[in-house]
């Protein structure tokens, strides 16, 4: 059986005027190749342990960024 690893993105499909959340999963046997969009109500219901928070890992549309730290440079003198 197939197990969900991490959520790599997010979207909502309308389908008949109705907005369907899903999620863009990564599972255990298929790495990032083979990740597939799924319905959060399905995930929900199958995988009740997996933690489908708010924070996704990479990919367009995602909340999750890498750290940039500026430096101020001093004036010429």
């Amino acid at each position: 059986m197939f197990w969900p690893v991490r959520i790599l993105d997010r979207r909502t499909r309308l389908l008949a005027s109705e907005e369907i959340p899903q999620v863009l999963i990564e599972w255990q046997e298929g790495g990032q190749e083979g990740a597939t969009w799924e319905d959060v109500a399905t995930i929900q219901e199958q995988y009740p342990e997996f933690n489908l928070g708010v924070k996704v890992v990479g990919g367009e549309g995602s909340n999750v960024r890498e750290l940039i730290i500026y430096k101020r440079r001093r004036k010429a003198t």
